[in-house]
């Protein structure tokens, strides 16, 4: 038998993907931010992902990598946290809604 990890986890999994992806990416794409992005790790790692603190730091990161204009080489290191950050949100937003059997397996199986 196989141990199979429960929603929480691949929220977990998919939020850890995403610190992951914005810590390959040079400073100056996340000057401002570093206070959210140092406030979604804390979050991430009590692993706390279904409240509203998490989705809304989370929000507050994709808005301002939204708004970053990256050079080529680190253009696709932001599309995989904007992924990332949207997939741990959206999997939340299923898990605290009672709707984990629903979800698409891509929201919470995407790290």
């Amino acid at each position: 038998m196989f141990h199979q990890m429960n929603p929480i986890d691949d929220v977990i999994s998919t939020a850890r993907a995403a610190l992951e992806a914005l810590d390959v990416l040079p400073p100056v794409c996340l000057f401002g931010t570093e206070e959210d992005r140092n406030f979604f790790q804390e979050i991430v790692t009590r692993g706390e992902v279904l409240g509203e603190d998490f989705r809304d730091c989370g929000a507050s990161l994709l808005r301002h990598l939204a708004r970053v204009e990256p050079d080529e080489e680190f253009e696709r290191n932001i599309d995989t946290a904007i992924r990332q950050i949207r997939d741990a949100i959206n999997g939340s937003y299923c898990i605290a809604g009672g709707l984990a059997n629903d979800c698409e397996p891509g929201i919470l199986r995407a790290a």
